[in-house]
């Protein structure tokens, strides 16, 4: 190409730019509407650990502030199952049946998992009033297909509410 040409090209493309550009901004302009507005929402789905807990923090707050509303917050794989309410009686049952190794195991279990919902009620106090936290259980096997689907719906209903959570653990222990 000659200067004159390449010149010629140059022009022909910026010409090209600015006549798209209007309708790039126009686009970007209505999604940003759309994700802004009052009928969106987003959901942060994150698990319990130290590290993911700082992830969902930070993105939380890179949603809140460019203006995005974040619903609520599903704490997956909170904790196991099997560790529910009911430890105390699994724990009188295992020093009853002399099993002095499983009962230390469980105690260290119920210690851990206590940690956990201690750094859950942390992080669920960073997250307002009007951001849901929910938390549910790792479950024993993997949710696949609809049935699957169905027993998440199932475990997000009944845990929907701030403070309610499905398989709630001992809000006990050390």
């Amino acid at each position: 190409l000659t200067g004159k040409e390449f010149i010629a090209e140059l022009t022909g493309f910026f010409d090209g730019v600015r006549t798209i550009a209007g309708d790039i901004r126009e686009s970007s302009l209505a999604a940003h509407q759309l994700l802004t507005g009052a009928g969106t929402a987003f959901v942060l789905v994150s698990s319990l650990d130290a590290a993911k807990i700082l992830e969902a923090e930070d993105f939380r707050n890179a949603l809140r502030d460019s203006g995005y509303r974040l619903a609520a917050v599903i704490v997956n794989r909170a904790h196991p199952e099997w560790f529910r309410a009911d430890q105390d009686e699994i724990a009188a049952g295992l020093h009853m049946a002399d099993a002095d190794k499983l009962g230390e195991m469980h105690a260290a279990m119920r210690r851990y998992y206590s940690r956990r919902g201690r750094a859950h009620a942390a992080f669920s106090r960073l997250q307002g009033h009007k951001t849901a936290v929910v938390k549910i259980a790792e479950l024993d096997d993997e949710p696949t297909g609809l049935d699957g689907l169905e027993r998440l719906g199932r475990l997000l209903q009944t845990s929907g509410r701030r403070g309610n959570v499905a398989n709630p653990p001992d809000a006990g222990g050390n």
